[in-house]
């Protein structure tokens, strides 16, 4: 509604700027898969047909169309394994994504008007195509692990942004559909025990990788990005003995964002991060856990770039014969330094996203455990997580396996 001065109001409908619109995405699909499973492998072929119907009706304008798509969709699942703890396997996946309503109603939003948007009636639906390999091979008698995957996407009438910019620097948005974009992405992690004089700990390392070719248009002209990422992150995680444990590691990740139309745009990030936490438990059944993190955010204006340490710390006391309550004492953010940031990069720009969080603070929890063991509480492994074990009546949980440890976090 528009201003009225007559009535000192918003009470004077738009009719350029209101619009009753509803979208209707109904979808048939039927299917058939063909399985065959053998000694050492199995795999399955599938094949769907969809039939999709698109139906938009703007009551505002009191017009209606309807669109109509046929569409193929294989699938296939391959999976080979060599030993009982060391398997491979390959799936191939596709989908249909439909635009959504703001997408497709023709009607200006003007809310930003540094940034006004524009619907796409004549959108078609994305079709995306995914391939994985994956590949793990896990020892539980010697806490040895690995795993890799690699994973390709391919989209097909990809929904991306039109932008428009005049003289004056405001824009003017269409989602519009493109071909040509797709990513890759894959990681490779490994864990491995080593043993020192007094205590055993285990070491994982996990590498990732990713590319990403994105396309948008700006002012008529196609605008192609390539982002990659790559990432490495190394802990440690060690007992001394049934009291005392902790663990430290560190990891570093690079980002970079390439635009051809906006070169200027271009940007690379480089954040390294540190973290550490310690579990200690006293006599008359006193417990004390700390955890610090260390993160940096670089590759930004001066203005940007920052750092902070988040540093948590506890300490609780088991109560009762069975050591079923537990009451603990909580420090969040010690320093008082916790931030949020966010990093996205999209087709045609890169965002940094900061928000408001809780800083320091104090809290005094009670916990108190239903159980109905008989007898002395027996221990409960977890399975694939070499000598993990559920110890103080319930309130901890580790994992001395090639999957690293789980612990209870605050």
């Amino acid at each position: 509604n528009d201003f009225t001065e007559a009535t000192g109001s918003y009470d004077r409908p738009n009719r350029q700027l209101t619009n009753r619109f509803e979208n209707t995405f109904l979808t048939n699909r039927i299917g058939s898969t063909w399985q065959t499973r053998r000694l050492k492998y199995n795999y399955s072929v599938g094949f769907d047909v969809q039939q999709s119907g698109l139906e938009t009706r703007n009551q505002t304008r009191d017009t209606s169309f309807t669109r109509q798509y046929t569409s193929f969709l294989p699938n296939v699942l391959f999976t080979y394994t060599f030993a009982k703890s060391r398997s491979f396997r390959f799936t191939y996946r596709t989908r249909i994504n439909a635009p959504s309503v703001s997408q497709l109603q023709p009607v200006t939003d003007n809310t930003n008007p540094l940034n006004v948007r524009l619907g796409n009636p004549n959108l078609r639906p994305e079709f995306g195509h995914t391939a994985t390999l994956f590949y793990n091979n896990f020892q539980a008698a010697t806490s040895r692990s690995l795993f890799a995957s690699l994973t390709g996407n391919l989209t097909e009438h990809k929904i991306v942004n039109a932008t428009t910019i005049n003289r004056v620097g405001a824009q003017t948005t269409q989602p519009i559909n493109v071909e040509g974009n797709n990513s890759v992405g894959g990681f490779v992690a490994i864990a491995r025990p080593v043993l020192f004089r007094s205590f055993k700990a285990n070491v994982n390392a996990k590498t990732n990788a990713a590319y990403d070719r994105g396309q948008s248009f700006l002012n008529g002209r196609a605008n192609k990005s390539d982002s990659w990422q790559l990432s490495q992150s190394v802990s440690l995680n060690a007992d001394f003995n049934e009291k005392f444990e902790f663990s430290f590691g560190g990891a570093i990740s690079y980002q970079t964002a390439v635009y051809s139309r906006q070169p200027t745009q271009n940007t690379e990030f480089l954040n390294p991060s540190v973290t550490a936490d310690v579990y200690w438990q006293l006599p008359f059944r006193l417990m004390v856990s700390s955890d610090v993190a260390y993160q940096s955010y670089a590759g930004r204006s001066a203005g940007l770039n920052q750092s902070f340490t988040l540093w948590n710390a506890a300490i609780s006391r088991q109560l009762f014969k069975n050591r079923q309550g537990e009451i603990k004492l909580l420090v969040y953010d010690l320093l008082n330094q916790n931030r949020s940031v966010v990093r996205n990069v999209t087709d045609t720009y890169v965002e940094e996203v900061q928000s408001r969080v809780l800083n320091r603070y104090f809290m005094v929890s009670f916990v108190y455990n239903l159980r109905n063991f008989t007898g002395n509480a027996p221990q409960m492994r977890v399975p694939g997580m070499g000598n993990g074990e559920r110890r103080n009546g319930g309130q901890r949980q580790n994992g001395g396996g090639g999957q690293g440890r789980g612990r209870q976090r605050f």
